[in-house]
């Protein structure tokens, strides 16, 4: 009785081909930026490779800007440059506002570079529902070397120290906050290959009379006299994250 696949099934094993794990394996290896932790559903992506910056921005102080680049980037040919002001908020940042699918645990995941000279970087969600405000943001401190998250009434609330990211602008790093919209806390925070649970830690919230929306916002801080670098990339929010 014959057994097995005919010769030219696509289903034989051979020394260098292996099956298939599974659908994201097979979207990493066509181009897709979400190779970094593919967990959750994707709502909206952006890889800076469009004609146009898709995001709002600001920049405060002399030298201060924020646009597309070609000088350093993770994948393809475009990242997204902010470049801090040498004097004022010597600051940067792009935001963006995206409609909410259902409310359920979301994450804001993005690939950055930075030069020593960026003394903070802020990965900021905000969401607005039924006349109250949620706050989620987590700040990383070169000088400190910590994570600290905005908790009730504003407090800062220490996540992990020690932190010591390599700083160039050649040398990228994945940052990426996960939150509980439904509760209104923070779920983790994952910088590279280190998650950091933040389970239990209620967000900032207040009272607000303005219609529903959702933001995602990613700043970099730099120093007095100089205009820092930081370069982002493979920007990614995904909601029903485990």
């Amino acid at each position: 009785m014959a057994r097995g696949a005919p010769d030219y099934s696509n289903v034989k094993s051979e020394q260098a081909i292996y099956t298939l794990l599974d659908l994201g394996e097979l979207a990493a290896r066509t181009g897709s930026i979400d190779v970094f932790e593919r967990s959750g559903n994707l709502v909206w992506m952006d890889d800076f490779e469009a004609a146009t910056l898709n995001w709002k921005s600001a920049h405060n102080g002399t030298g201060s800007a924020v646009a597309l680049s070609t000088v350093s980037k993770l994948r393809g040919n475009q990242s997204c440059l902010l470049t801090t002001g040498s004097d004022g908020t010597v600051d940067a940042y792009i935001y963006r506002y995206l409609p909410i699918p259902n409310i359920s645990s979301y994450s804001f995941e993005l690939a950055f570079a930075a030069q020593s000279n960026i003394t903070y970087l802020t990965w900021y969600i905000d969401h607005v529902i039924g006349s109250k405000e949620y706050q989620y943001k987590i700040v990383y401190n070169r000088t400190t070397k910590t994570l600290v998250c905005t908790s009730t009434a504003g407090a800062g609330v220490l996540v992990a120290s020690g932190i010591n990211i390599f700083a160039s602008v050649d040398h990228f790093h994945v940052g990426k906050l996960t939150v509980d919209l439904a509760t209104g806390k923070y779920k983790r925070f994952r910088l590279d290959q280190t998650t950091y649970d933040m389970s239990g830690i209620p967000c900032d919230s207040s009272a607000i009379v303005w219609p529903d929306y959702f933001e995602v916002l990613f700043k970099a801080e730099g120093t007095a006299l100089a205009n820092a670098l930081c370069y982002v990339d493979n920007v990614l929010v995904k909601q029903l994250e485990p």
